[in-house]
């Protein structure tokens, strides 16, 4: 059960890797649910903000006692009485919090609200309809663009994370390859400053430059969570590749502008996340023949692309918090965290999971090699809390109940697993029995392989 111990102590968000602090870590703070459901079923919407004041100032006063280190108990007491209120609009008798929980979209959408991004606004206007260089913290800086008319109000703005091709400045690419009015008036747009060497790109600096850009944007900017879209030019485009592979439920779709794929990334990772190529090379079509294999057809080249076909590819993708489907293939070490699944980072080759769940019959299946156990996040969008659950773990079925956890639903928050495009009130651990690895579809795509 060595793996399964693990999972608790080292597979920790990427904010928690990077030693970075604790009330900052990724995801923490972010929008963007109200673009998220359009369309859903009425029991699949927030409520209305004015519902949901009361839940979002008591997150917000959270959110500030996590970065002092103190105070935290009581405003949770007070967050739990704003939760008991807001229950009683989901048909909750006002003395517990249980409707809300078990309501994934209003909880999410108040810590939405909660994030004060009209406050930061009227400190950002002189920022407003032009580039500039802006402080990620920890020695990173990157090149952003802010809408004219950008309003923080309602709906959150998608995100264009574009990094620039080697030798190129971060400002100089968003200042002239990012020119079409409709993208200029309708997304913000961040390109990190990388290390001067690519070779560095996906190293620990690479990384830090990139994901602390990320985590930057999110905290100050009302961005939509779930129509963040990462990519590359030129040099750009394969590290903007295995960025999205090492964290795939980050963002809703991934991009490259005349620039090749990278060589050595699997495509089940890409399950969940659509890719779009223009003016890629032959690893690009190696990916996108290899995603075919794997029953993946969401990977699109078009040779003749430009940034107006890029913006328009981005009009129908979104991240879909809570897919049905998740496959998990590590490669050094990376991925651990996929959607509502988690597993340890084991320094082995042919380590991978992938996961099911049903909900019409309360199961979730789960299928691992090379690991002992792995770890996944519920709520009431997955399954039925009410029910008990049957787990089907490499051929081998148990069943469990599971509750409601709003001191656990506290700490994923904390973690950066919950933020305001998905919100989880328990987590379980399965072990997984042992089963010999075997070759699976699509493993090895991209073209070269080590």
């Amino acid at each position: 059960m060595k793996h399964v111990v693990q999972l608790r102590d080292r597979a920790r968000s990427l904010a928690v890797a990077l030693a970075l602090p604790l009330a900052a870590a990724i995801g923490l703070q972010t929008p963007g649910l109200a673009t998220a459901v359009q369309g859903a079923s009425a029991d699949q919407k927030p409520l209305k903000d004015a519902d949901l004041g009361g839940v979002a100032k008591q997150f917000s006063a959270l959110f500030e006692a996590y970065d002092k280190g103190e105070g935290a108990y009581k405003v949770e007491e007070s967050l739990q009485k704003e939760l008991q209120k807001a229950a009683k609009k989901l048909g909750g008798d006002g003395k517990d919090i249980e409707a809300m929980l078990a309501h994934p979209w209003s909880m999410a959408r108040a810590l939405w609200l909660g994030s004060g991004y009209e406050a930061k606004a009227s400190k950002q206007r002189k920022d407003f309809g032009k580039i500039t260089e802006q402080d990620a913290g920890q020695g990173v800086k990157f090149a952003l663009w802010v809408p004219n008319k950008y309003n923080p109000k309602g709906e959150g703005y998608p995100l264009l994370f574009c990094i620039a091709d080697e030798g190129r400045k971060p400002e100089t690419h968003i200042m002239e390859d990012w020119v079409d009015g409709a993208i200029r008036d309708n997304t913000l747009i961040v390109s990190p400053i990388m290390p001067g060497n690519s070779g560095d790109w996906l190293g620990e600096a690479g990384m830090k430059a990139v994901m602390l850009t990320l985590r930057a944007a999110r905290e100050n900017y009302a961005i939509d969570f779930n129509r963040i879209y990462i990519g590359g030019r030129g040099r750009g485009v394969e590290t903007a590749h295995m960025v999205a592979q090492r964290f795939p439920d980050q963002f809703a779709g991934v991009f490259g502008w005349a620039g090749d794929a990278h060589g050595d990334v699997d495509v089940r990772n890409f399950r969940n996340l659509p890719c779009y190529f223009a003016g890629a090379g032959p690893k690009a079509t190696a990916f996108q023949e290899a995603a075919k294999k794997a029953k993946i057809e969401s990977v699109t080249l078009q040779p003749d692309g430009k940034a107006a076909d890029i913006w328009s590819w981005t009009q129908s993708v979104r991240r879909n918090p809570y897919p049905t489907s998740v496959s998990l293939v590590q490669r050094d070490l990376f991925p651990t965290n996929g959607y509502w699944v988690r597993i340890a980072r084991v320094d082995a080759d042919g380590v991978s999971l992938d996961a099911t769940v049903d909900r019409a019959t309360n199961t979730i299946t789960l299928e691992g090699v090379g690991l002992d156990g792995a770890e996944v996040f519920l709520n009431d969008a997955l399954v039925d809390l009410t029910k008990p659950i049957t787990v089907i773990a490499n051929g081998e079925e148990t069943r469990f109940s599971e509750t409601r956890k709003f001191s656990q639903s506290l700490e994923l928050v904390k973690l950066g697993r919950n933020d305001a495009g998905r919100y989880f009130v328990a987590t379980k651990v399965v072990r997984l029995p042992a089963r010999a690895a075997a070759p699976a579809e699509g493993e090895g795509a991209g073209g070269d392989s080590k």
